[in-house]
């Protein structure tokens, strides 16, 4: 594999703890011997770990997949720091009424929210995360006939926008 190149592979975070599962080794094996680079399907997902109240995270589970990965030499991808289809219970209960357009504070509310959460996870993990995978499925699928955005609390509430916003606070 030429320098620089990884392949990764997805996984759960517990699919490779024997308490869990009674295969966990040979898939443990499996996993760090093919791949240098894992991402966790969800454990470090804003709906996993932020899920039932705003600034109360559960760092548990992705706590153990990236000291996981770092004891097999795999690199971390972190997964996702904003996925439209999976946010905070909290969060989307802060979404104006269906059609109603969000006022300055709710807008505000909401960026601040955002903010604050990728702030924490990028923060958390600065050094021990390779990459992260900063926004999920913002676009639909022309083949499925899906819309060209994907319809979601952040698109309704800033657009296009939202996209670039996610990288600029991951970045700072």
């Amino acid at each position: 594999m030429p320098e620089g190149m990884h392949i990764g592979a997805a996984m759960h975070y517990d699919s490779v703890l024997a308490s869990k599962h009674a295969d966990a080794d040979q898939y443990a094996a499996l996993q760090a011997s093919q791949f240098s680079m894992s991402q966790d399907k969800n454990c470090m997902n804003w709906a996993f770990v932020e899920y039932k109240q705003r600034g109360v995270f559960r760092w548990g589970p992705a706590h153990s997949f990236v000291e996981w990965c770092h004891n097999h030499s795999t690199l971390v991808r972190g997964h996702a720091l904003a996925w439209g289809a999976h946010l905070p219970a909290w969060l989307l209960a802060m979404a104006p009424p269906d059609g109603a357009p969000g006022n300055a504070s709710t807008v505000a509310a909401i960026r601040h929210a955002v903010n604050e959460s990728v702030a924490a996870m990028v923060g958390r993990y600065r050094g021990r995360v390779y990459a992260w995978h900063a926004v999920m499925e913002a676009f639909g699928d022309p083949h499925w006939k899906q819309p060209q955005w994907k319809d979601n609390l952040l698109y309704r509430t800033f657009g296009e926008y939202y996209v670039g916003m996610v990288f600029d606070f991951a970045h700072a």
